[in-house]
């Protein structure tokens, strides 16, 4: 009878091994696939990431274009007052020699 009792303790720790075993490959497996997951939530954060720089950076240099082209229409403008001022001029110091002669 000991050595039934001993036989089906055997059994019963050769199962409870298996078992183990087939649990602990199932977590691996789960785990494995959770790190799969986080990789793959991590790389699109970093795409968001980029996507979101990217944007950024777009919105700066339009704002510099705007900024640039702001600065020359507003050097045009001075040099169209200039040009205008020297017209101006000449045409007084045309009409002075007209007036001379």
């Amino acid at each position: 009878e000991d050595a039934k009792l001993e036989e089906s303790l055997e059994g019963l720790r050769v199962e409870g091994e298996k078992m183990a075993a087939e649990e602990a490959e199932r977590v691996s497996v789960g785990s494995e696939h959770v790190t799969i997951e986080q990789n793959g939530m991590q790389e699109k954060a970093k795409e968001n990431e980029l996507a979101e720089e990217a944007e950024l950076f777009s919105i700066k240099d339009k704002e510099r274009t705007k900024e640039r082209n702001q600065r020359e229409l507003l050097h045009t403008r001075f040099r169209l007052q200039h040009l205008d001022s020297v017209n101006t001029r000449a045409k007084v110091i045309e009409s002075n020699q007209r007036s001379l002669l």
